[in-house]
């Protein structure tokens, strides 16, 4: 008899701490979807694309590497700007005037550079620190994609 109080308030005792913690145990909340503006891109961004360009009737690959800074308005700089066509490297240049970027609410972007690039259906991140997209000049002569990382701040070490 003894024994079979034992099992049941054991039981008992388990069921209860179980309750209890599923009871006090926060409950992870789920966020509402944010919607982009041109905001959400602020400041220096390291800056990868790769494709193909058109070069004497045939694509050739091509490549691109430099640092875009964009100041939250709507307008981009760009400094140690290397490029890549058939193993021919060119650079550093950089984008001092007539660089722009809109983002829509659906985090969409389209990036034009001074240099007749433009990206396009390209995805922000939800916290702005990660795009990635189509890349393409004016003429169509140059394809590919890119890939934008935020540079992190000191204050993220």
């Amino acid at each position: 008899m003894k024994r079979t109080i034992f099992v049941l308030l054991a039981i008992v005792v388990a069921f209860l701490t179980v309750f209890a913690v599923l009871v006090v145990r926060p409950v992870p909340k789920v966020k509402a979807h944010q919607s982009c503006s041109n905001r959400t891109l602020f400041g220096d961004y390291g800056t990868v694309g790769s494709g193909f360009a058109l070069v004497s009737g045939s694509n050739k690959p091509a490549a691109l590497v430099g640092l875009l800074h964009f100041d939250g308005d709507g307008n981009l700089t760009g400094s140690n700007i290397y490029t890549t066509v058939n193993a021919v490297v060119t650079g550093p240049s950089s984008i001092t005037t007539g660089g722009s970027y809109d983002i829509g609410p659906d985090c969409t972007i389209r990036v034009s550079f001074s240099t007749s690039f433009a990206s396009h259906g390209v995805v922000v991140g939800a916290d702005g620190r990660e795009v990635i997209g189509d890349l393409e000049n004016s003429g169509g002569t140059a394809t590919g994609t890119i890939d934008m990382r935020k540079v992190a701040e000191w204050d993220d070490r």
